[in-house]
C-alpha cells in the first residue's frame, strides 16, 4: 500500500489530467495558467503550469500550488495518454516514490 502523500500526490496528478485534457468545468480551468511569453525557455518549450508564490506553509498545500508542482515533475510519456483510462494505466506503472513528489 502506497504511503498516504503518495496517494495524494496521485490523485492530484488525475485531476491535473482532467484539467489538461479539459474534462472539468471551466472555473477550475481558470484557476491554473500555462507559461507563456515569447523568450525560449525551457519551461515555456515544455508548456509548463506557472506556480504561484505562497509566502504560508498553508498555502503552498493546496491544490492550485501542488498540482502544477507535481505535474511538471511528469515526463512527457506519462502526460501524453491520448484518455483518462490509458493514463491510469501509465499511472500505475510509473515509478512512485517519497523522493520524486514535494510533500510541501
Amino acid at each position: 500500500m502506497d504511503q498516504l502523500h503518495i496517494r495524494r500526490a496521485k490523485h492530484c496528478v488525475m485531476q491535473m489530467f482532467k484539467i489538461e485534457s479539459l474534462l472539468v468545468p471551466e472555473t477550475v480551468q481558470n484557476l491554473f495558467q500555462k507559461t507563456q511569453h515569447s523568450y525560449s525557455t525551457r519551461s515555456a518549450a515544455r508548456s509548463d503550469y506557472v506556480t504561484q508564490y505562497k509566502r504560508l506553509e498553508y498555502g503552498k498545500r493546496c491544490f492550485t500550488i501542488r498540482g502544477p508542482k507535481i505535474w511538471d515533475l511528469l515526463p512527457p510519456v506519462v502526460k501524453q495518454a491520448p484518455d483518462i483510462e490509458s493514463f491510469k494505466n501509465t499511472m500505475k506503472i510509473y515509478p512512485w516514490s517519497a523522493d520524486l513528489i514535494p510533500i510541501t
